[in-house]
């Protein structure tokens, strides 16, 4: 520091600014780094070149074998569940006549006496019984099940073991499930209020208008206490619930005057149009019937008009009267004249063809003399009973008996039918992923007396059409006879809620419309066109790139279901690696951590692992048979040993990777010491991983970040943004490659297409301080601002002390000033994409590919010069921000602004932008997404690549308790070139750098050399009076002389393993920590230590302590700690 003290200030003297600049951030340098991970540690080159020279075989794509023999596989499946839900049905008739004794309720239901975990369904259940679910309405004596059900479930069970949930929901509101598993529902589970108890009573679709009372008058309390509003406000969001996708419905309240739901653009949406009953739509309608408040006088007449008004705007189909209805809920008391009410019914509902049945729900304990002739004057001209078209609900308890009533009567129109209906994809209570139900009325002696169900993932039932991906480009995917897709690759993996998507908005082009009105009708046939493929940049908030490619469709439906399935083929060929031959040595598998766990093992950071071998993880799509992934043994070079239910691809994979592991093992020890994980992942969802550790059960590296992120920039050098490992739990920056395969002919390498990942892991702390290492001018933040920027603008690392951390930042929300100014000179451009979820548009940026080294100076008050550098054949860039004022540019411009930033979700957007400030990235209004309709535009943004998936990772690892893991031995030394490590410090650069500016100025200015003099007698002073600390020893608190005691460092015992390099400075007992806000850790790098040393060395300098540390800010890192902080942690 002197040193560079006495040299500036020598060029201060002649006349010379100290300073660097921006030509000495040559950005070589960082990509010096990011290659020494990827090419020495990884050894992507040689494993490269070994993948070049496998053998490969390619076969011919026959898309219409290809096709029918997903349309058999799907219906073979499907087929054998139709069959048990049938068996189910006829189970509850015969059970449903007879009086059986109650069984356990599922509330009840103890797992820890009665049941053990079962992996098929998530949780603890007991397949020796069932459960039952009572509503709270339910009446006092209800019919239950004998022992018939019971039998049935167990053998649709056994005949199919991947068959989950097996449920009646009664008309009383008991739900009889199997197997038995706790639930918290009890009180407030309904089944007669759930979509799929009513869709299947009622099929076919529904045109509702609800119509509440909101007048002054619905203030009123009844006898029970409850306001009529309140009342009013429950029924309505009660049916609401029962809707489905098929269904449209609209809200309005009505005092003197009517009220509808706002729409985001003030256009016809909710106010004109009935909207589909849309899971967004059904959110949206019933927050706005929350918000009404009762006042006013009671119109009728303007209720009614606008009612009938929805139906005129509708295009006159082949509608019959049970397809529209009005509910009209009101306290019965009008100002109008009962003539005047009952002659707009008459009169609009005959310009209709008396299509409209008007349903009346009277509120409290009044006549409802003209609700009755309201409901009478609709159904006169129909074949119902004038008596189911009115009713009174005077106790908010019955509320769902008596709202019901609207599709009872619906219902009792039409017959039974033996073909079950099934759901779109929902998400699972449980954890079991996407579901769909299959269900089934059950009528006895005419009457409905409930329905019957089966659930069955996603993943199962259309394991062969979700995991056919020959190639990037080719897929398939599958539909209902509405036109909602059940499964494609865009579809969001992980949804809170069914979600209602037209395959029109997945597949955009126009040659695609005779396609789906085919595949809607349950036809066939194939045609070949220009497509559009959205394939991700990253996770959906990278928005998508686009790419035209000659395509052919394949089409067809499935054998007895309203389901079709379509193949997309880019290409006719199928390239895939040949016989490879046996192991060399035996693999762990990953699952047989649990079975039988590595003789020898070690501590890597926090997580048990072993440096013999790598680890083998294999996802669900390496299994023939994915009900018995759980079931593979370890196989070896023994053909007899392989497991069956392996895929041969899957093993050639296996073989093929096997070469990584030596170099990996045999990997330079300064180079173990920095990363976190080495591993190969593969498009069939193969991971190889070291060192070997356990993944978690659900793990799928195609639904990882850094998978996405790799496999978008082709051969660049990929470096992702901080995210958790999904073993550790640190915060983790991934660099790699995409691996090809290839073929070498000649000695000249064809490269085919990508077949998966090469990537390493180090911590996002040594990141960083490999950025101060490679451009030491970053370690003064008071001269530079240092930042690492991805293609997207979001943040991977900084000199400064912002803490990185999920969600990832962006450079807009850290760097408003910077951002603005990209922006405005065209450097970061923005993007969009449609949220398939939510309907909205996701605003992002992105740096195009050309962009080249670009100074400029932000357009704001204070006005600082600023470079950014692209780090060639990588996806970052560098950005270096000179801290001090320059003259502002004559154009100014706005600083980013970034409006209710929450940590799990992303802002909306302004709704005042125009395009002329900057924003982070946000969510706005999608002009070109009908909501109403659930239906994108032609000029619509591309749908949004499918966010990854928010469930948790589930661990079930072998490993030792904590407390024994931390006597394992470390894994491997971890070393760094930096003496200390500074964590979670107030302003810990800010100060230091601020006293050397001062002491640089003053030093050449006024007292250079006699500071100098005084400074180098101190320091002689220092070393008389207080020992040094040996090298090799740790630090404890001792007390001085005179003064409160355990304040002063003194040494204790070794007693630390020979693996552990670095020790941390003990915590005093003695002052208590009272500022959080300034703790921070030291830690020195010291050399090995001789094992002899065992004395106490004399107190440390005093000086280093009151210079370098306060012992009340300092904090110790033990061995209970939840994180066990090692080298590798920085």
């Amino acid at each position: 520091m002197i040193k560079y003290m006495i040299l500036c200030g020598l060029i201060f003297l002649q006349g010379a600014k100290c300073q660097t600049t921006f030509s000495e951030f040559n950005p070589d340098l960082l990509l010096s780094k990011i290659q020494s991970f990827t090419v020495d540690a990884l050894k992507y080159k040689k494993i490269q070149d070994h993948f070049d020279n496998l053998r490969y075989s390619q076969t011919h794509l026959n898309g219409e074998h290809l096709l029918n023999s997903l349309v058999k596989a799907f219906g073979s499946k499907f087929g054998d569940r139709v069959v048990a839900v049938r068996r189910l049905r006829d189970a509850v008739l015969e059970s449903y006549t007879e009086t059986n004794v109650a069984p356990q309720t599922c509330c009840s239901f103890d797992p820890q006496q009665e049941g053990s975990y079962d992996p098929q369904f998530n949780t603890k259940t007991a397949t020796s019984q069932y459960c039952e679910k009572v509503s709270p309405t339910s009446p006092n004596k209800t019919v239950h099940l004998n022992s018939k059900f019971l039998k049935t479930c167990k053998e649709n069970l056994q005949h199919l073991p991947s068959i989950k949930w097996q449920y009646f929901g009664s008309e009383q509101g008991v739900t009889s499930l199997f197997p038995a598993s706790p639930t918290n529902d009890c009180n407030s589970y309904d089944n007669r209020v759930r979509p799929w108890y009513v869709e299947t009573n009622v099929p076919a679709p529904k045109h509702l208008v609800l119509v509440v009372d909101i007048s002054k008058s619905m203030r009123t309390s009844i006898s029970n206490g409850v306001v009529l509003m309140k009342l009013a406000q429950q029924a309505v969001k009660t049916v609401i619930n029962t809707l489905n996708a098929k269904d449209s419905f609209a809200v309005l309240g009505f005092s003197d005057i009517t009220h509808t739901v706002p729409s985001e653009d003030y256009g016809p949406c909710f106010a004109d149009i009935l909207a589909k009953a849309t899971t967004r739509n059904k959110k949206k309608v019933s927050t706005f019937v929350e918000s009404l408040s009762a006042g006013g006088a009671t119109s009728y007449k303007s209720a009614l008009e606008k009612a009938f008004t929805y139906f005129d705007n509708e295009q006159m189909n082949s509608f019959t009267e049970v397809d529209r209805v009005i509910l009209f809920i009101s306290d019965g008391e009008p100002q109008e004249r009962e003539e005047e009410i009952l002659g707009i019914i008459e009169n609009r509902n005959s310009k209709l063809n008396n299509s409209v049945v008007l349903m009346t729900y009277g509120l409290g304990n009044a006549s409802f003399d003209i609700l009755k002739k309201m409901s009478s004057l609709s159904v006169q001209s129909s074949k119902f009973e004038e008596s189911q078209a009115f009713t009174q609900i005077k106790n908010p308890s019955n509320l769902r008996n008596q709202m019901a009533t609207y599709y009872n009567f619906f219902a009792t129109a039409g017959h039974a039918t033996n073909d079950p209906i099934w759901t779109v994809p929902y998400l699972d209570a449980w954890g079991l992923g996407l579901i769909i139900t299959g269900s089934l009325p059950v009528y006895s002696g005419g009457k409905l007396i409930g329905v019957v169900a089966v659930d069955v993932t996603v993943e199962e039932l259309l394991t062969e059409s979700i995991h056919f991906r020959p190639n990037q480009l080719s897929y398939s995917f599958v539909i209902n006879d509405a036109g909602l897709v059940i499964s494609h690759p865009l579809l969001p993996n992980y949804i809170e809620d069914s979600l209602f998507i037209s395959a029109t908005a997945l597949e955009r082009d126009q040659e695609f419309l005779p396609v789906f009105e085919s595949l809607r009708s349950g036809g066939s046939g194939n045609k070949t066109f220009l497509s559009t493929r959205f394939l991700p940049l990253g996770n959906n908030k990278y928005g998508v790139k686009e790419l035209s490619v000659l395509s052919t469709y394949y089409w067809s439906q499935v054998p007895n279901s309203k389901f079709s399935i379509c193949l997309v083929l880019q290409s006719n060929t199928l390239t895939t690696l040949s016989e490879q031959g046996f192991l060399l040595r035996e693999s762990l598998l990953n699952r047989d951590w649990l079975v039988s766990p590595p003789q020898s093992t070690c501590l890597h950071l926090n997580t048990v692992s072993t440096t013999e071998t790598t680890t083998v993880f294999l996802g669900n799509e390496a299994y023939r048979n994915v009900t018995l992934a759980d079931t593979n043994a370890v196989y070896n070079r023994n053909p007899d040993k392989y497991a069956a239910n392996i895929k041969d691809e899957i093993k050639n994979l296996v073989v093929a990777t096997e070469a990584a592991e030596n170099y990996w093992k045999n990997m330079d020890s300064a180079l173990k010491g920095e990363i976190v994980w080495v591993y190969i992942a593969t498009n069939e969802g193969l991971v190889r991983v070291f060192p070997g550790t356990q993944l978690p059960k659900n793990f799928d590296p195609k639904l990882r970040r850094w998978f996405q992120h790799i496999t978008a920039y082709g051969d660049k050098h990929v470096v992702t943004t901080p995210y958790k490992d999904a073993v550790t739990g640190l915060p983790v920056i991934t660099l790699g490659r995409t691996l090809y395969k290839g073929r070498k002919e000649n000695n000249t390498v064809t490269r085919r297409e990508a077949c998966g990942v090469m990537a390493v892991d180090i911590l996002l702390s040594y990141f960083k301080r490999l950025l101060t290492k490679v451009y030491p001018s970053c370690e003064n933040t008071n001269l530079y601002g240092c930042f690492v920027i991805d293609k997207g603008g979001y943040l991977v690392a900084s000199n400064k002390n912002e803490s990185i951390v999920l969600p990832n930042k962006h450079i807009t929300e850290v760097q408003p000033s910077i951002a603005s100014a990209l922006i405005r000179d065209g450097v970061l451009k923005t993007t969009s994409c449609s949220e398939l979820e939510t309907g909205y548009r996701l605003r992002s940026y992105h740096i195009p590919d050309s962009q080249k080294r670009h100074t400029a100076i932000t357009g704001n008050l204070p006005c600082k010069k600023f470079q950014i550098i692209p780090v060639n054949t990588t996806n970052v860039y560098i950005v270096i921000l000179k801290e001090q004022n320059v003259n502002c540019p004559s154009l100014t411009n706005r600083p980013c602004t970034c409006r209710n930033w929450i940590v799990s979700a992303v802002p909306s957007c302004s709704s005042s932008w125009t395009g002329d400030f900057c924003e982070c990235p946000c969510t706005a209004y999608n002009p070109f997404y009908q909501s109403c309709l659930n239906k994108y535009l032609p000029n619509s943004p591309p749908p949004c690549s499918p966010p990854l998936t928010r469930n948790e990772l589930n661990f079930t690892l072998w490993r030792e308790t904590k407390e024994s893991a931390l006597h394992q031995p470390r894994c491997f030394k971890h070393i760094f070139d930096f003496k200390y490590e500074i964590a979670n410090v107030s302003n810990a650069n800010k100060t230091p750098n601020i006293l050397a500016g001062v002491f640089v100025t003053l030093f050449v200015i006024v007292v250079g050399v006699g500071l100098f003099f005084f400074w180098r007698r101190r320091q002689l002073r220092s070393k008389n009076t207080e020992p040094k600390v040996p090298l090799g020893s740790e630090v404890g608190y001792a007390a001085p002389p005179s003064g409160p005691s355990n304040l002063y460092p003194v040494l204790p015992p070794y007693t630390s393993s020979p693996s552990t390099m670095e020790r941390t400075l003990p915590v005093p007992r003695q002052p208590s920590v009272s500022n959080i806000e300034n703790l921070f850790v030291i830690r020195r790098t010291l050399p090995e230590r001789s094992p002899n040393l065992s004395s106490r060395p004399p107190p440390i300098n005093p000086s280093f302590e009151s210079s370098q540390m306060n012992p009340e800010e300092a904090v110790i890192i033990t061995p209970s700690a939840p994180e066990i902080i090692t080298g590798n942690d920085i």
